[in-house]
C-alpha cells in the first residue's frame, strides 16, 4: 500500500476528492498476472477502484486515521461488479459514427441494468460533423455524469481522428456554427436544470 499511503494520501490531504482510473480493459495484457488465472481473466480496473473506494476504511483500521470522507472514483467499464465502485465511463470509442453513437445509449442502459447508474462517456465530436457533436452533447446531458473528453487537445493543436486526418475534433459546445450552438446550449441549460435531482 505504499501507493496510496506515499503518494495518493498527501494529495487527498491537499484536497483531490476522487480518482480517475482510467486504465484500459486489458484481460490478457500488462503483464498483471491475470494470465496466470484458472479462468484466463481478470479485469484490474474493478481491483484499482476497490482498492481506491476503501482506502480510507483500510487506513482507520490500521491505525492509519479515520475519515468520513467516502472514496469515489470513475473508471472505465471493468465488467459485473464494477457498479459497487459509483462512477463509470464506456472508454474511447473506435471513431466517432453514428453506429457508435447509437451503441452508447444501448450502453448506457445496459450500465444501469446492472446498477451502474452513474455512466460517462467521452463527450468529443468530428469537427466535420457539428450535427454529431451536438447529438454526442444531448446524450452526455441526459446520463448520469457529464463530461467533456479532449482526447489531448488540451496540450495544443489538433488531434484527428484515426478515420479522418481532416478535421479536429470539436470538444468545446461554443465552437460551432449557430443553429449547432443553441442545440448546444439547449441541452447545457437541461442539464443544469437537472443538477439538484441528479446530485
Amino acid at each position: 500500500f505504499a501507493l496510496e499511503d506515499v503518494v495518493l494520501r498527501p494529495r487527498e490531504e491537499e484536497g483531490m476528492r476522487f480518482w480517475w482510473i482510467d486504465w484500459q480493459q486489458g484481460e490478457t495484457q500488462g503483464g498483471t498476472g491475470q494470465d496466470h488465472r484458472p479462468d484466463g481473466k481478470m479485469n484490474p480496473t474493478v481491483w484499482t477502484a476497490k482498492a481506491r473506494v476503501t482506502d480510507s476504511l483500510r487506513r482507520c483500521r490500521t491505525g492509519g486515521g479515520c475519515s468520513d470522507l467516502r472514496g469515489v472514483t470513475l473508471s472505465r467499464w471493468g465488467g459485473l461488479g464494477q457498479h459497487r465502485y459509483q462512477h463509470g465511463f464506456s472508454g474511447d470509442v473506435a471513431g466517432l459514427t453514428w453506429a457508435n453513437l447509437a451503441y452508447q445509449a444501448y450502453f448506457s442502459a445496459t450500465a444501469s441494468n446492472v446498477n451502474f447508474g452513474f455512466w460517462s462517456h467521452d463527450l468529443v465530436g468530428p469537427g466535420s460533423d457539428p450535427e454529431m457533436y451536438v447529438r454526442w452533447l444531448q446524450l452526455g446531458s441526459l446520463s448520469g455524469i457529464m463530461r467533456m473528453h479532449d482526447r489531448g487537445l488540451s496540450a495544443g493543436g489538433c488531434m484527428p481522428w484515426p478515420d479522418s486526418d481532416s478535421a479536429c475534433s470539436t470538444v468545446e459546445p461554443w465552437d460551432v456554427p449557430r443553429a449547432f450552438y443553441e442545440a448546444a446550449a439547449s441541452a447545457l441549460r437541461s442539464r443544469a436544470s437537472m443538477l439538484p435531482y441528479i446530485y
